[in-house]
């Protein structure tokens, strides 16, 4: 399969259901296509700037055999993003921590409140 030859936006089959995704916009990303539990999905892998035709299928194979035996490939993904912090939530604990080392407690509201006002509404949710 010639990667960088794909331009044109569609999905370039490379074989035991990795596929190769190139978007309208030009971004190209690995994507496994197989049955998990019964349920057709869609697995991404990463775009290919990260991940090599060698890495995809490795980790194609990887999550194909997951999937055989009976598991879920996307559950340590699901685990490890709802252990995941928001920002708001990581903003805070830095806060509680650093505060005690700020002089001016006009500092110490002033720190947070920008964050609130400016950040935490853009992103706040986001871990």
């Amino acid at each position: 399969m010639q990667v960088r030859a794909a331009k044109t936006p569609g999905r370039y089959a490379d074989g035991n259901g990795l596929h190769l995704v190139v978007d309208p916009s030009g971004a190209k990303r690995w994507v496994l296509r197989t049955i998990v539990q019964g349920v057709r999905r869609d697995i991404g892998l990463g775009g290919v700037t990260l991940v090599s035709l060698a890495e995809a299928r490795d980790k194609a194979a990887a999550m194909r055999k997951i999937a055989r035996d009976g598991g879920d490939p996307l559950a340590d993904r699901r685990r490890a993003a709802q252990r995941m912090p928001t920002f708001a939530e990581a903003a805070s604990h830095v806060h509680e921590a650093r505060k005690a080392g700020w002089k001016n407690s006009k500092h110490v509201a002033q720190w947070l409140t920008t964050l609130k006002t400016y950040a935490f509404p853009i992103f706040g949710e986001r871990p």
